[in-house]
């Protein structure tokens, strides 16, 4: 188990740590996110393979399917300024090479950026974890 404080990884050909295999594993990251806006905000996930994404508990990209890295967006998701919600990404890796990058598209941005680390938390806001 490993905290990332943003997910953003290119592991290439390579493994994401020691003892895991360069193929066959997978992955999941847990938490909170907290928009900076109000409005509707659009998640990707660039990643090979299987891929899965929840935003408050509503499961918004679901790719479970072998491939290259390519990207995977989700439909517009209406947010509150300043309210956390929870947000869980599955993916796995086959074979090839690997990433997975998390990013969003914000209400009048017109780019998609890698979802900074201010924006999330392993703990909801205004917890105190041990």
């Amino acid at each position: 188990t490993q905290t990332a404080p943003v997910v953003n990884f290119d592991w290439g050909t390579g493994s994401p740590a020691a003892g895991i295999g360069v193929d066959t594993f997978s992955g999941r990251w847990e938490g909170f996110l907290v928009p900076q806006d109000a409005g509707f905000y659009t998640f990707r996930v660039y990643s090979g393979d299987g891929v899965r994404l929840w935003v408050d508990g509503q499961l918004v990209i679901n790719d479970w399917t072998a491939g290259q890295l390519r990207d995977r967006t989700s439909g517009p998701i209406a947010l509150a300024p300043g309210k956390a919600v929870t947000i869980k990404l599955e993916t796995y890796d086959d074979a090839s090479t690997a990433a997975t990058k998390l990013s969003w598209l914000r209400p009048g941005q017109s780019t998609f950026a890698v979802i900074p680390g201010t924006q999330l938390s392993t703990a909801a806001p205004g917890t105190v974890t041990p």
